[in-house]
């Protein structure tokens, strides 16, 4: 399963795409954005439904269909990262855009659950979540 989380990441940075055109240029990619907010539950009880909320930032209005993908590691460990399409032809809106989830989580088995969010590329923090 992680390996196909992995391919997956990798297959949207392959969708990166940029080219030039004969009016000028132009850039269309899709790619990670950043999560500013986290709210994971310290302790839930098991088979109890828990929300897990986040906030993803774009800088500015070349970003649109911002969207969140939480996925399944293993057993007990769960990815959250945020992805949105870039697309500009030289320029861009000073606006930010924002896009809030609320990820309905029901966990199946007691014991430590661990969520790897990634808030930017190179920033990946670990929470936790005790299931009782």
């Amino acid at each position: 399963m992680k390996t196909l989380f992995y391919f997956i990441l990798l297959c949207l940075t392959c969708l990166t795409i940029s080219c030039i055109s004969t009016d000028g240029f132009y850039i269309n990619t899709t790619d990670y954005v950043n999560i500013i907010e986290v709210s994971i539950p310290d302790t839930v009880n098991n088979l109890q439904d828990a929300q897990i909320r986040a906030k993803a930032m774009a800088p500015n209005g070349c970003w649109s269909n911002l969207n969140f993908v939480f996925s399944k590691n293993t057993g007990f460990e769960y990815s959250l990262i945020a992805i949105g399409n870039y697309e500009t032809q030289g320029t861009c809106p000073e606006v930010i855009v924002y896009k809030d989830t609320i990820i309905n989580f029901k966990p199946t088995n007691t014991g430590i659950y661990k969520f790897f969010i990634t808030k930017t590329p190179y920033d990946i923090s670990i929470d936790t979540m005790i299931v009782k």
